[in-house]
Formats: C-alpha cells, structure tokens, sequence
C-alpha cells in the first residue's frame, strides 16, 4: 500500500522538477517539460497544450493510488 504511494510522489515529484527546470532536461521527455514548454502558449488559445499532459499526469497518478 505504502509502495503505490510512494510511486505516485516520485512522479509528481519528477513531473514537479522537470517543469521548474531542475529535472529532465529538453531532448528528454517528461509530463514536467511538456508543460513547461507549453506555459507560453496559455494566453494564444492553445489550452490543449496544457490541459492534456495535466489529465494525463493526473489520470496516472489517481491509477497508480487506486491500484
């Protein structure tokens, strides 16, 4: 039990990381560098950019808890 969420906080963690810039870096990809490099995009109307990778982060960290 303890083990699920453990793995749930190493993703967010990375996720955390990577999108402050301290984690994977660019050629890599992460759900933190998708959304770092789609924070431009949030006032040109493309919220698909942010919105997608979020849900995605969050639908496997809710499975990864929910296993």
């Amino acid at each position: 039990m303890a083990g699920m969420f453990t793995v749930a906080a190493a993703i967010i963690t990375e996720s955390t990381l990577s999108f402050f810039g301290f984690g994977v870096q660019p050629p890599h990809v992460s759900w933190g560098n998708l959304l770092a490099g789609s924070k431009s995009y949030i006032g040109q109307g493309k919220w698909w950019l942010i919105v997608f990778p979020s849900l995605a982060l969050l639908f496997t960290v809710l499975a990864i808890n929910f296993i």
